[in-house]
């Protein structure tokens, strides 16, 4: 609904002018939604001069004198349609009771087969942005996916190189105790847990001879 007031003396009220539009049964604002034929409209104007006549003026340069006269109280209602007669366009339109202006209001018209192939248009930048939308979506997916896959790898080769490193060392200390656990073979023979090996057996074996030989002669 668009209202237009217009004062006759400053700081006094003056007449105003307000126009409404339906599209069937419901209201549109004809401000922001374009009209099509068959829409219809209703002018109220108020306060205006009593028994004034009803001139309108067109942005185009049409000029209409409508029928009738405002009532005793300046009121004055007027009904009509879009027909094909109305250009498709933007306009602006002022309407004058008795040679002095009471309001005005901007409206655009426009045809159906307009508004289908705006609508398609628009359906169609919807569609596309949806795709380009699910196509990025899937993009990043599929970097995400790479990047775990990636990060996956490289935790099994950490883990690889980890364990490769604890078999090697405890094969390391294993050698080493093994080494240091191990008795040398003994080259003669053992008393208790002593090796006496066989040189040092002989030698002393002879020397103990010796020294019975060397006792017995003194006797």
């Amino acid at each position: 609904m668009r209202v237009s007031r217009i004062s006759a003396f400053a700081g006094l009220a003056g007449p105003s002018l307000t126009f409404q539009v339906w599209r069937g049964s419901t209201q549109i604002d004809p401000a922001t939604v374009p009209l099509l034929i068959g829409d219809t409209f209703q002018v109220l104007i108020s306060g205006a001069a009593p028994n004034g006549a009803i001139t309108v003026y067109r942005s185009d340069g049409a000029t209409a004198t409508l029928p009738g006269t405002t009532d005793a109280n300046g009121d004055y209602t007027y009904s009509g349609a879009i027909n094909a007669s109305y250009p498709v366009g933007t306009f602006l339109e002022t309407w004058d009771v008795s040679g002095k202006p009471v309001g005005q209001y901007t409206f655009s018209t426009t045809t159906a087969a307009a508004v289908a192939q705006a609508a398609a248009a628009t359906a169609a930048q919807q569609t596309a942005a949806a795709a380009a939308a699910q196509q990025a979506s899937a993009a990043t997916a599929a970097q995400q996916a790479a990047a775990a896959a990636a990060a996956q790898q490289a935790a099994a080769a950490a883990a690889a190189q980890q364990a490769a490193a604890a078999a090697a060392q405890q094969n390391s200390s294993g050698g080493s105790q093994q080494q240091s656990n191990t008795t040398p073979a003994c080259s003669g023979f053992t008393v208790g847990s002593t090796c006496i090996s066989t040189a040092y057996a002989i030698a002393g074996g002879v020397g103990l001879l010796v020294l019975v030989m060397l006792m017995g002669g003194r006797r």
